[in-house]
């Protein structure tokens, strides 16, 4: 049998676990009422009082449990630890990752995550143009190339809802909770996966489209690193940054940085070109 957790509280606005506003209710003895949210199906009883809450320590479904959550920018709240599709929305993803910095924040200049993702669709979309030019029958089998186009503008979409850590301590940070046990990396796997989710998105990304998109980010990675950092990155040669030894930066390319108004304004454009639209 199933434990309900305990939520006392006089006022408590929505599902504890999703933020949903709708939830059948039902009086139970003692002055208590119990309800269940009508979209995670989330059970749990409130009382008047004090606010006080209890963890059901017996084996539930994910979306029953009690998690920390974030406001985010359409005013939807968001649970890291159980990703719900329904908390994801284009805006809120285009205005967070206008406003949060490549490299830490050590860039010559503020660079966004969302105009690096814009260009990384960009250059993903010209690497097909050059296999195409190779292989004329590549595209053909690539199934759905606008899913490759739209995976790769939301390639870091994630970040919107769990930051940018950057890229020397992902290895080493844990992530340990009722609902999730793993490294960052599984973490951001999982909110990508709701993110593709909420915004019609095939996941998972095909290997061979995945290797498209992940070649396209190590271009962007060498160009913004040759052109935007400054010091051992981008002045002079330094072992530490040992990506050249992998792809080369785009010669073509010449990034020129706006700012996060812009670049949100210019991630949307980008979303709306290729069809993206929540479910």
């Amino acid at each position: 049998m199933k434990t309900i957790p305990l939520y006392a509280a006089r006022n408590v606005f929505g599902c504890p676990a999703c933020g949903e506003a709708s939830a059948s209710v039902e009086q139970v003895a003692r002055g208590a009422t119990h309800k269940t949210c009508s979209r995670c199906q989330f059970e749990w009883l409130e009382y008047g009082g004090q606010r006080e809450e209890q963890m059901t320590t017996e084996t539930t479904p994910r979306a029953s449990r009690t998690l920390p959550w974030m406001a985010t920018f359409s005013g939807k709240p968001f649970t890291p630890m159980h990703p719900d599709p329904g908390s994801i929305d284009l805006p809120s993803i285009a205005h967070a990752l206008s406003n949060i910095c490549r490299f830490g924040g050590h860039c010559k200049r503020f660079y966004s995550v969302a105009q690096h993702s814009v260009l990384v669709k960009r250059q993903a979309a010209h690497l097909l143009e050059e296999a195409q030019r190779d292989d004329q029958s590549i595209v053909e089998r690539l199934v759905d190339l606008g899913n490759i186009m739209r995976a790769a503008l939301l390639h870091d979409a994630a970040e919107a809802y769990i930051g940018d850590v950057i890229q020397p301590i992902k290895p080493y940070v844990a992530v340990r909770s009722d609902t999730l046990r793993g490294d960052f990396g599984m973490l951001e796997a999982c909110v990508l996966c709701a993110v593709h989710s909420a915004l019609c998105v095939a996941w998972p990304v095909a290997d061979r489209h995945a290797e498209i998109i992940h070649e396209a980010d190590l271009i962007l990675c060498a160009t913004e690193g040759q052109q935007l950092m400054g010091g051992i990155y981008g002045d002079r040669e330094c072992p530490a940054w040992d990506i050249t030894k992998v792809v080369e930066p785009d010669p073509d390319l010449v990034i020129e940085p706006v700012g996060p108004e812009a670049a949100e304004q210019m991630f949307l454009e980008e979303a709306w070109k290729l069809g993206v639209k929540e479910r």
